[in-house]
């Protein structure tokens, strides 16, 4: 087989019928075996088979997380710029959104410092 599909993830979509499949797809006679990041939307038993993705097919093989909103409405994020990619914006009467992320969008903020000093715990466990 010339090429193959790798499944990274999938996200079933709300009420179960469908199911979102990010995947990565090598073909070995490329030069350089290119490698595609891929994303489709499948009936919830179905598999990606041998082809690229029917929403989105991007060359390079980057990190992509699919999210349904709602059952009509698909979020695939990346840090990748998706505007290079073979995408569709509806399939099916799903739409699909690629909003922009930046790195602050993953980093959580530090917890609150304690402001009872007694509720505290000394570093050692005070023992």
């Amino acid at each position: 087989m010339p090429c193959t599909n790798v499944v990274s993830s999938e996200e079933i979509s709300p009420s179960g019928k469908f199911k979102a499949v990010v995947f990565h797809r090598s073909c070995q006679e490329w030069v350089g075996s290119t490698i595609t990041t891929n994303v489709s939307i499948l009936p919830a038993n179905g598999s990606p088979g041998d082809g690229n993705g029917n929403v989105l097919s991007y060359k390079g093989d980057v990190g992509v997380r699919a999210g349904w909103l709602t059952e009509q409405r698909l979020a695939i994020y990346s840090f990748a710029d998706l505007n290079d990619a073979t995408r569709l914006d509806t399939l099916g009467g799903v739409t699909i959104e690629y909003p922009h992320m930046v790195d602050a969008d993953i980093v959580r903020p530090a917890p609150p410092a304690p402001s009872a000093r007694s509720s505290a715990t000394p570093a050692g466990g005070g023992k």
